[in-house]
């Protein structure tokens, strides 16, 4: 799982496993944002700056990574 820029602040690339599904969360768990058919992440203007994860499952495994939403 890779994720740049990192820090970033209009939007991130996320490569992954071609059929991971990319989820991601606030610093609190909650989801933020399912990533369906893009592998960019684009936070919505009403998302504050702060550490958000991103979380790439497939049958094998489960990763996760911090990213870093700057405004």
């Amino acid at each position: 799982l890779n994720a740049y820029p990192n820090p970033f602040n209009s939007s991130c690339r996320i490569e992954t496993a071609k059929d991971a599904e990319i989820e991601i969360f606030d610093i609190r768990g909650n989801l933020v944002q399912k990533l369906d058919n893009t592998d960019v992440f684009t936070p919505n203007k009403d998302m504050p700056s702060g550490i958000y994860l991103v979380r790439a499952k497939t049958a094998e495994e489960t990763v996760m990574k911090k990213i870093h939403f700057v405004k």
